[in-house]
Order: structure tokens, then C-alpha cells, then sequence
């Protein structure tokens, strides 16, 4: 298939921020291969959602993934992303710097950022208003301020903290970029490195990060191990016993002299302990509690 020098150009600029393989269980996307998660690969060759549901079928994904070939990275770009944000129609620069938002966040977010910074209706579907609006617009006044809108948004994300500084030298790079793509001169500090200027690495963040990092990295990965897994193991052991214990009670008092058993006797003596019912509310908090650990355990995998 044949593309345009102009989305050569782009493609280049985000694969050089993209990168190879990861599967970073921090991330929402999952398995990636030069930025294409294993989520848009399945939908490209028809697996879909139901083929990610499959262990067998996920990892075959995984494999095929890993090994894609260049022209299907094309292919894929070119269909899920700079169609999308049609990108042949942009003006040089602002086409990359919208392109490149699109990869990250989705084509309909980057389209609705860009259509808040030229003034248009905001709907995240690209028309003739947003393209002339863009057309019309000083590049030198209209990509920084759609790089910091999505550096606004970035900060939103629940795992900035994580990737922020990889971020943030994403974003700025691909700023200078664009900026050079539309013929205006980026300031030095946005040449090669993180623009400490636009976008300060902010202290307290940092530290947030960097502790937030520490105590996720230190939780155990079996309930056993954690003090609300031991917690909620005893306090269910706890609650079992108890229930044990009022269980034989009920079923002591509904014996009938005859050697017969009152079920509904039964039941109506368990139904009036109170302790019964705390007995039961602790064995549901502890299911829960080990079911979210176990759901979490599945995800870091």
C-alpha cells in the first residue's frame, strides 16, 4: 500500500518514542509492540475481544504480535490513527503533533484537544471546521498549547506517576518536532531533552511517585502475606467458628422428642442471633477482600 512522505515522516517520529516490546502489567494496554497493544492487534486480525478472553488465543496474540513486520505496523497506523485524525489534511507539524496524541490517548481525544485549541465545536469527530480551523491557525502559537493541553490531561491518568518522566520526554520531543515539521525554530531546551521550563518535573509529584512505587512494589503477592490478608483469614476463621458453634445450637433446639428435626424451627433460632449475622458479615468481608487480592494477583501475571 502506498502512503504519503508526510505520514512516513510522522510514523518515524512516533516509532522513535515507541520503542519495542513491553508488557508492563502497569500498564492498561498490556503486551505492546512498537506502540501497538496486543488489544488494537487482536481487533486488526479479527481475533477481538474473544480471542483476549483465551489464554491460548492471548498468547498466540502475544507472539504474533511480538513479531510483527513493518508493513502491518504501517498498516495499522495508517488505518486506526492518521485516517482517523486525518492527518494528510492537517497542516505539516500540526499533523504530527495530533497523530502522536492520537497513538497515545486515542484519535477521538487527541481530535477533541485539538478542536478546544483552534475554538471549534468540540465533538472528537474531525469535519472541514476543524481542518480549516487548523489551517488557519499559527502553528508556532498552536502546537504548544496542544502539547500542553495533553500534558494537562497526562497528569489525570492514574498511572502517570509511573510513566511521566517517559512521558514527559515524549512530549516534549515530539513538540520540537512538530515545530520544526511546520517551520518554526523549537527554543534549545526542546531540542533533546525533557523542557524542564513547559513542564517541570514538580517536586512533590516526584516524591508521591516515588513512594506510591515503594508500596505497591513492597505488597506481597499472596494473601497470606499481607497484614489485610492475615487480617481478613482470621477474622473469617473467626466467623466460621462462630457460626460453627451457632449452627449446632440451632440444630440442638430444633430437635423434636421424637427423634425428628424442625427445619423451620432451624432456621427461625439462627435467624434471631445477632451474632450469627455479624458471624456471616465477617465471612463476606474476608471472601471479598481474597477475591480482590486474587483478581490483583491475575493482573500483575
Amino acid at each position: 500500500m502506498q502512503y504519503t512522505a508526510r505520514f512516513h515522516a510522522c510514523l518515524a517520529e512516533v516509532l522513535r518514542w515507541e520503542g519495542g516490546f513491553s508488557d508492563d502489567p502497569y500498564d492498561p494496554g498490556g503486551a505492546t509492540m512498537k506502540g501497538i497493544t496486543i488489544g488494537v492487534y487482536a481487533d486488526f486480525v479479527g481475533a477481538g475481544a474473544a480471542g483476549l478472553r483465551d489464554d491460548w488465543a492471548r498468547q498466540e496474540l502475544k507472539t504474533e504480535l511480538r513479531n510483527i513486520d513493518d508493513a502491518t505496523v504501517a498498516e495499522i497506523y495508517h488505518r486506526n490513527y492518521w485516517q482517523l485524525v486525518r492527518g494528510d489534511e492537517l497542516p505539516p507539524g500540526i499533523d504530527l503533533a495530533v497523530f502522536d496524541f492520537g497513538v497515545n490517548s486515542g484519535p477521538g481525544r487527541a481530535i477533541k484537544h485539538l478542536q478546544k485549541c483552534v475554538g471549534v465545536g468540540i465533538d472528537g469527530h474531525i469535519g472541514p471546521r476543524t481542518i480549516a480551523a487548523a489551517r488557519a491557525a499559527d502553528p508556532a502559537q498552536l502546537i504548544p498549547a496542544l502539547m500542553d493541553s495533553r500534558w494537562t490531561f497526562m497528569q489525570q491518568i492514574r498511572h502517570f506517576w509511573r510513566f511521566k518522566n517517559g512521558w514527559g520526554r515524549r512530549v516534549a520531543g515530539v513538540r520540537a518536532t512538530a515545530l520544526r515539521m511546520a517551520g518554526v525554530q523549537p527554543a534549545i531546551g526542546l531540542v533533546s531533552a525533557w523542557d524542564t521550563t513547559v513542564y517541570p518535573p514538580l517536586p512533590d509529584l516526584d516524591a508521591q511517585a516515588a513512594q506510591m512505587a515503594k508500596a505497591y512494589d513492597a505488597e506481597p503477592t499472596t494473601m497470606s502475606a499481607s497484614s489485610i490478608g492475615r487480617a481478613s483469614e482470621i477474622g473469617g476463621g473467626l466467623g466460621t467458628a462462630h457460626v460453627g458453634v451457632e449452627v449446632a445450637a440451632a440444630a440442638s433446639r430444633a430437635r423434636l422428642p421424637a427423634g425428628g428435626f424442625d427445619v423451620l424451627g432451624f432456621w427461625l433460632a439462627l435467624a434471631q442471633s445477632p451474632a450469627f449475622w455479624i458471624a456471616m458479615a465477617g465471612i463476606a468481608t474476608a471472601a471479598y477482600v481474597w477475591l480482590k487480592e486474587r483478581r490483583r494477583n491475575r493482573m500483575l501475571a
